[in-house]
């Protein structure tokens, strides 16, 4: 029994990390290209939005269906009861991109060299645009304020938060896109 809800756990962070990589592979392509045409703060901000957009977006409905499935799985005593699963899976799934956001903290602290930092723009992909205002490439690291580095180290954290969220809703039964497309106002109803 143990090993079948440790297999639905590692399903889970397995299908999270794959979707964050696919998702900051696409945006990196989609931030280089963006990059190589335009130096426009315009598009850039654009492409920043899309990049969130994908990665977000597919975190969200990944965890939220995984969310709804357990729910059943708990119900008929496959899996324990555990409303944080979500948050545990996308944590440890998002692992080498906050290890990243710790590096950079190090970086700054003078723990590894200033080289790091063109790999941490890199790795963080969706990010690009709101680095390069936070990260100033014109700037040394005594330059770069620990405001701003914090800032752009705590970037990585929103899409498992996002995640942990949708697994949350989808384990309650809670449908965003549901209540949004089923509103209905406030209406007397005849009878």
């Amino acid at each position: 029994m143990t090993a079948r809800r440790e297999h639905y756990f590692a399903s889970l962070t397995l299908r999270l990390f794959g979707n964050y990589l696919v998702t900051m592979l696409m945006s990196m392509i989609l931030s280089l290209i963006a990059l190589f045409f335009t130096s426009s703060r315009w598009l850039m901000l654009a492409v920043q939005l899309c990049c969130c957009g994908m990665v977000y977006s597919l975190v969200y409905s990944t965890a939220w269906e995984t969310g709804a499935k357990d729910t059943n799985r708990v119900t008929y005593g496959h899996l324990k009861d555990d409303a944080l699963r979500g948050w545990k899976a996308a944590l440890l799934a998002a692992s080498p991109w906050l290890l990243a956001s710790v590096g950079i903290l190090l970086m700054k602290a003078g723990v590894l060299p200033y080289g790091f930092l063109a790999i941490y723009r890199m790795v963080q992909a969706p990010y690009i645009s709101l680095n390069q205002v936070l990260l100033s490439t014109n700037a040394t690291v005594g330059e770069l304020s620990w405001w701003s580095v914090s800032a752009s180290a705590l970037l990585p954290f929103v899409a498992p938060a996002i995640a942990g969220f949708g697994y949350a809703l989808g384990y309650r039964g809670i449908s965003v896109m549901h209540s949004l497309m089923y509103h209905r106002k406030n209406t007397p109803h005849q009878g």
